[in-house]
């Protein structure tokens, strides 16, 4: 059962950040121990898949992460002497005219989902929009870059974060309650969590004596934030689902759950859900990554299946991208678990879809050498937007064992955002350090 050595492994990755500041923003680090706790979680659960994960699919999974893991090695060898460079100025960046679009953005939204449809806060997941709510969202996916980056800023220097940090966030979250939306709080709680962590012990912090009050009511706040994303899991779940949600994951993935994990899934009552829920979340990821490996055989996108909000824009590559799903389906359906197509196929699996076995392998090494290249940044020049940089990629890195990074536009467009006005951010302090 899972429930031992889960907790026993986080306890292990909780004493390994609190003690040593450099594992907390090391995708390496988080990319072994996320995949080596779904493994876990594979053979622990006690939840019997009719699809079995072959050696040839755990191989292919650890030749894929070696892959990153190495380029990443490569790209990031340094020599550590410090150099005076374009990067040493680190100004402040006024994100209150951000902070204001964001919140007007997450404000319009709202109100017009409400307005032009019935919603039922928990079941209801598709809206009528129009241009209207698609500009407004837009908008509002800024939000989480003003939350992190007055987050790092102020810790790093020992100032108060403004107030307009936290209302945009707040205003930020109120939207993915109209669409039964949890990854967007995932991602929130991870990223936080982690800068809370990188400061804990930081030794760049400009006034470490100032920030440690700080960082303590940081640490309450974030506690009773993950109360609240655990509690808003359970209202959906059972929304979603209903009491018979044991049968319903049985027949998504054409699988079992064992009579052992149902008697100790009893002892937690309303909790039950979604902990079986993140059971199945991070058993069957792996069952699915295997079937893709197994069974697909193309057509191939090249990108565009994880970039699908352009494919979907023109119809030559919209029809690749159906045929894509229809062999999905297709696939499904000969194993007899047609609902398998919609859950989680990783950031290892969609890259299957769009550049084949071979070309994923290829695609995870370019991608670990170039997380490798900031890495590099970070630890010789630590200013607040290589600390960003480096955020986003672990919450990539979280995100990438569930789906791709880059396909769902809940969490893709705040990160390209954030990137984009990270690039904004460097390069208006550099234009700052050549005029100063």
């Amino acid at each position: 059962m899972i429930i031992i050595p889960g907790l026993v492994f986080i306890y292990v990755i909780y004493r390994m950040i609190n003690k040593n500041q450099k594992y907390v923003l090391n995708d390496i680090f988080w990319t072994i121990s996320l995949w080596a706790l779904m493994f876990i979680n594979y053979y622990t659960c006690g939840i019997e898949y009719r699809e079995h994960v072959s050696v040839s699919v755990i191989l292919y999974i650890v030749l894929c992460i070696s892959m990153y893991i190495i380029a990443h090695i490569g790209s990031s060898k340094i020599n550590f002497k410090y150099r005076e460079s374009k990067y040493y100025l680190d100004k402040h960046f006024k994100t209150i005219p951000v902070s204001l679009a964001a919140i007007s953005g997450a404000f319009i939204y709202i109100v017009y989902i409400i307005a032009n449809n019935n919603v039922i806060i928990g079941i209801t997941r598709t809206y009528d929009t129009s241009i209207i709510s698609t500009l407004s969202l837009l908008l509002a996916d800024f939000s989480p870059f003003v939350w992190y980056y007055e987050l790092i800023y102020s810790l790093m220097y020992g100032m108060k974060i403004p107030k307009h940090a936290f209302i945009t966030i707040l205003a930020y979250c109120f939207i993915p309650i109209f669409y039964a939306g949890r990854g967007v709080y995932v991602s929130i709680v991870w990223n936080t969590v982690l800068i809370i962590f990188y400061f804990k012990r930081d030794k760049i912090s400009k006034a470490i004596g100032r920030i440690k009050k700080t960082i303590k009511s940081l640490g309450i706040f974030m506690i009773f934030a993950i109360i609240l994303v655990i509690g808003y899991s359970v209202f959906i779940g059972h929304s979603r689902y209903g009491s018979d949600y044991v049968h319903h994951f049985e027949v998504v993935a054409n699988c079992k759950v064992s009579n052992s994990t149902m008697q100790i899934l009893s002892y937690f009552g309303i909790f039950a859900l979604p902990l079986l829920n993140a059971m199945f979340y991070f058993s069957s990821a792996i069952v699915k990554v295997g079937m893709i490996f197994n069974y697909y055989s193309g057509p191939y996108l090249h990108g565009f299946y994880q970039l699908n909000y352009i494919s979907r824009r023109f119809p030559e590559l919209y029809s690749q991208y159906e045929k894509v799903t229809s062999q999905i389906i297709q696939i499904m359906v000969e194993h007899r678990c047609p609902l398998f197509y919609s859950a989680f196929d990783t950031g290892i699996g969609m890259s299957i879809y769009d550049f084949g076995r071979i070309g994923t392998v290829v695609v995870l090494f370019a991608a670990g050498w170039l997380a490798g290249r900031n890495y590099r940044h970070y630890l010789m020049y630590r200013t607040s937007y290589f600390v960003f940089f480096q955020v986003i990629i672990c919450e990539m890195v979280m995100t990438s064992t569930q789906l791709s990074p880059l396909y769902d536009n809940t969490r893709a467009y705040p990160v390209f955002i954030s990137l984009m006005m990270c690039f904004i951010v460097m390069f208006l302090n550099r234009c700052s350090h050549k005029t100063s």
